[in-house]
């Protein structure tokens, strides 16, 4: 899937809620971030909502810089899709915080015809080659 981003500096204030996890978050982030999260953050509902304060907010002067109002600021990259991948971990932060009995792990997923497959391992275990390996004709990556 190709996906064609503009970009405009102008930031886009949002609440995004979990589907399933009874979770809000109000964030506040640059547009071209804002259009990955529409089309990526796929069991979420987005709407465009002024909304203060955040709990998230991704600021851009030449290096995109990810803060939340919890833990302050949790990563800095130039480029868009690092700067995409910390924000999802600062989301998966901001929902293990308001659900103690929730944990982390280092985990992908695959689908085939009738099953869910879950792998789980330590960071640079192989979870993502082996399931890139195993993803085709009836396979499809859900998650890593």
């Amino acid at each position: 899937m190709a996906i064609a981003i503009t970009h405009s500096n102008e930031p886009q204030a949002c609440i995004i809620k979990c589907k399933n996890l009874n979770a809000q978050l109000t964030c506040c982030v640059p547009n071209d971030i804002y259009m990955l999260m529409e089309r990526l953050l796929l069991g979420w509902d987005i709407t465009k909502e002024t909304c203060s304060p955040f709990d998230l907010t991704v600021g851009k002067v030449e290096k995109y810089s990810i803060h939340s109002r919890k833990y302050g600021l949790l990563g800095r990259s130039r480029d868009l899709v690092s700067s995409f991948n910390f924000l999802v971990n600062a989301i998966a932060y901001e929902i293990l915080s308001r659900n103690p009995k929730f944990r982390l792990v280092h985990a992908a997923a695959f689908t085939d015809k009738t099953n869910v497959n879950i792998i789980l391992g330590g960071k640079k275990a192989g979870k993502s080659s082996f399931v890139s390996s195993k993803v085709g004709k009836f396979k499809r990556c859900i998650g890593d």
